[in-house]
């Protein structure tokens, strides 16, 4: 049976938003047991590219291109403050003010998905046609019990507009790609429909924001022949 979510969902002005947790609210609200900071020395650091998942002592020893997920175990850590199903993951690319690094609870299996990711990307990469038609795809991220995100399907279809329709909720690799492209553009990624219209990437449901993006990287006459 599916595990019951946090959500709100609303519409204001015509833009309209689902809060997206694949965590009830009081877990997510459970504190950090420790900090880390510096090289991050005494913990089990455990990090991946398109190689797949390796392990490191301290931060100098990780990739700087791979210090945004790093998975952080600590042995100190007492049995009752472990979950099987989640886990501490660090952004060690650059310490917060206080000089620590920022530290959240993420689902096992969305940090698995984004190590996925990682390996597909290189995949896609290395084939240039297949990249090429991939920068025009447009993709919306969103939920079945999401009514924005409903809205926004229709708003595309209505349009006749072509999309790939990607389910968050049920699809673990959907959700790690989506707050990829959400933080790539500068987004949180806690908050659906996000999507992305060949490379501009919209969250909510903002029908004029949908028009601008669509009208902005329209695809030229010369390239549809």
């Amino acid at each position: 049976m599916r595990r019951r979510k946090a959500i709100a969902c609303g519409l204001v002005f015509l833009i309209g938003g689902c809060s997206f947790s694949s965590a009830p609210k009081e877990e997510r609200s459970i504190a950090i047991p420790f900090s880390v900071q510096g090289e991050a020395e005494g913990f089990l650091l455990t990090w991946f590219d398109e190689g797949g998942f390796h392990e490191a002592q301290k931060r100098s020893e990780i990739p700087e291109s791979a210090r945004q997920w790093v998975r952080v175990d600590s042995p100190l850590l007492p049995p009752e403050s472990r979950d099987p199903d989640r886990i501490f993951v660090a952004d060690l690319r650059a310490p917060l003010p206080d000089g620590h690094y920022k530290i959240q609870l993420m689902e096992r299996k969305a940090f698995e998905a984004l190590a996925e990711a990682a390996r597909s990307q290189k995949a896609t990469s290395a084939a240039g046609a297949s990249s090429s038609s991939q920068s025009s795809e447009i993709v919306l991220f969103g939920a079945s019990w999401c009514k924005a995100c409903q809205q926004a399907e229709s708003y595309l279809r209505s349009r006749g507009v072509p999309f790939v329709k990607r389910d968050v909720d049920s699809d673990p690799s959907a959700q790690a790609e989506m707050l990829r492209r959400a933080r790539a553009a500068g987004l949180a990624g806690g908050s659906i429909p996000l999507i992305d219209i060949r490379g501009k990437v919209i969250q909510g449901f903002n029908p004029q924001a949908i028009e601008k993006a669509l009208a902005e990287t329209a695809p030229s006459p010369s390239s549809t022949i």
